[in-house]
């Protein structure tokens, strides 16, 4: 099964903050329950950021861990929550 990344890009666009947008970058992750993958934007300005939705495929509720540095994607962690 095909997932439509479509619907998530349209509520996880770039954030503009007084005028000026924040710099992000597409990550796929799996889900820990379904093995499915999935994509989602990060914003690589901040340094460690934690996500909470649910899985596109089976609506488990996740938490997903991401650490940057310089602009860059260091590492990912997903977990279910």
């Amino acid at each position: 099964m095909e997932t439509d990344y479509g619907l998530y890009r349209q509520f996880l666009s770039p954030v503009v903050r007084r005028g000026t947008m924040t710099a992000v970058e597409e990550i796929v992750v799996d889900c820990p329950a379904c093995a499915e993958p999935f994509a989602l934007q990060v914003d690589v300005e901040a340094e460690e950021q934690s996500h909470f939705l649910s899985c596109p495929s089976c609506a488990q509720a996740l938490e997903i861990f991401v650490r940057c540095e310089a602009g860059e994607v260091l590492s990912s962690s997903v977990s279910v929550d």
